[in-house]
């Protein structure tokens, strides 16, 4: 087994409520929702991008951590329960990615997990 260490080389988050104005090198990217309910509420979905390529093609990725800083920058308001990560169909662009044509995703990709603090 050969463990690789791959860090995020770019990133970028979209807010449901700014669907037409993309937001540019943030230096956090913020998650989940906040609002007053089903139709009142604004959702953050973050993007971050791992270049695989230094892993042979032919090898397979069996198992993966990812470590997530809540403190630096200081974390707004409470922690999520969960974060799901999800697999993209297609990349992103920071400062051009908004809510309206963020990218697909794969389907049965979503992996929860529950958020430890």
């Amino acid at each position: 087994m050969t463990i690789f260490n791959i860090r995020a080389t770019k990133d970028t988050f979209v807010i449901s409520d700014k669907k037409c104005r993309p937001q540019c090198h943030s230096p956090c990217l913020p998650v989940g929702k906040t609002g007053l309910g089903y139709m009142f509420y604004t959702r953050f979905i973050s993007y971050i991008f791992f270049d695989l390529s230094e892993i042979p093609g032919d090898d397979e990725i069996t198992s993966a951590k990812l470590k997530i800083s809540l403190y630096d920058p200081p974390c707004l308001g409470h922690p999520p329960d969960y974060m799901g990560i999800q697999a993209l169909k297609e990349p992103f662009r920071d400062c051009y990615t908004n809510y309206q044509n963020r990218p697909a995703v794969i389907p049965h990709s979503l992996k929860k997990s529950l958020f430890t603090v």
